[in-house]
């Protein structure tokens, strides 16, 4: 299943697109990840980790929240949040 979704870090204003190629949002955030290594790479060489919660919105305006967590080898642990999007 090849689309398009829209990511955004949590809170922020701005929606971008990313491809996605399977029913699974988590390539799509992956990427948005990959693409914005500003949002963590400075926290993972203090900390050694960080957490950050990412919305995707799918062609329908539907919004699910994720939870992801990177450690200090850059492996991205992806988890859909139990928090409701309003």
């Amino acid at each position: 299943m090849n689309d398009v979704v829209q990511v955004r870090l949590e809170h922020c204003s701005v929606w971008e697109p990313f491809f996605k190629n399977s029913q699974f949002n988590e390539d799509a955030i992956k990427e948005f990840l990959r693409y914005h290594r500003e949002y963590y790479v400075r926290s993972i060489e203090v900390d050694g980790y960080k957490e950050l919660s990412v919305e995707v919105r799918d062609k329908n305006q539907n919004i699910k929240k994720y939870d992801v967590y990177i450690d200090n080898f850059y492996t991205f642990f992806i988890k859909e949040s139990e928090k409701t999007v309003l």
